[in-house]
């Protein structure tokens, strides 16, 4: 797991699996090309977890039209 100085989980690992669960939602729907993120953010509200916690995330498809896709985390 990604640690950052203060013993929490880097959000580069949040957004990382952010938009690799995106691509994963767009594909359950039969879209298998979904080619790259091209603008993709986040807002850190509360850190996600620390060593030795588990973290469970959940991604489905809210729209999808011919040149963006939105997917909620």
């Amino acid at each position: 797991m990604l640690i950052d100085a203060l013993q929490t989980v880097h959000g580069g690992l949040i957004l990382s699996l952010t938009d690799t669960l995106g691509s994963l939602a767009v594909g359950s729907k039969g879209h298998f090309m979904t080619g790259v993120s091209t603008d993709i953010s986040a807002s850190f509200v509360r850190p996600a977890g620390k060593p030795g916690d588990t973290l469970k995330m959940v991604a489905s498809l809210t729209a999808m039209g011919v040149s963006k896709i939105s997917s909620w985390q």
